[in-house]
């Protein structure tokens, strides 16, 4: 009986352990899938008003992706020599108080769209569209790795002893006492026991064999 007690409680710990390391799955394949499918989540109004480049708080997929393609809108507006309309998608991005690339973006897209002749100013613009995609691409791929990525080191992670698992590993104690007690019990009881006699036969004769 204490022994399937104690196989009762190992069960129980390794199902604790299988459903930490199964919460911790299904919470990144949900994020996998945002990422995968650019499933999108709904973005407030606070967040736009402030700029979606300042939503550190609130790291998603949504948030990069969301800035990824505003910002290639704004590379596509360059080439083809659009520079007029930018300033919502810019607002979007950076908000009230730009960074300064982002402050840098919008003055020099401001110029062109009052003088577009100006090679030089063009390749700027476009040079420094394509440091900040690069650089929001970087915090997209951190994000994955920390949120997404599941490591074996977080696997590994699952086994630290929860609450609950210091229960069962102190009850699983409790059971081996309770059978280190009963099996020492047990010997000492055989020990005890009173051997059986060996039967005694008269010198010369042999034993009987038993019959078939």
């Amino acid at each position: 009986s204490l022994r399937w007690q104690r196989r009762r409680l190992e069960r129980g710990q390794a199902a604790l352990i299988a459903r930490r390391v199964q919460q911790l799955e299904l919470k990144r394949q949900r994020r996998s899938l945002q990422v995968s499918q650019q499933t999108e989540e709904l973005v407030t109004v606070s967040e736009l008003g402030m700029g979606m480049i300042y939503s550190h708080s609130q790291d998603s997929p949504t948030r990069f992706q969301k800035l990824l393609e505003w910002l290639e809108t704004l590379k596509g507006c360059v080439e083809t020599g659009q520079f007029d309309g930018y300033e919502t998608l810019v607002s979007w991005i950076y908000g009230p108080h730009p960074t300064l690339r982002g402050a840098t973006i919008k003055a020099l897209f401001g110029e062109l769209a009052s003088k577009p002749n100006q090679p030089a100013r063009v390749a700027a613009l476009r040079r420094e569209i394509e440091g900040e995609i690069c650089n929001i691409t970087q915090q997209y791929q951190l994000y994955i790795r920390k949120y997404v990525e599941v490591t074996p080191l977080m696997r590994e992670e699952c086994l630290a002893p929860t609450e609950e698992q210091r229960w069962l590993m102190r009850q699983m104690s409790l059971v081996d006492r309770q059978i280190e007690r009963k099996t020492d019990l047990l010997l000492r009881m055989e020990k005890d026991l009173p051997r059986p006699e060996a039967k005694e036969t008269q010198p010369g004769t042999a034993e009987t064999p038993p019959e078939p």
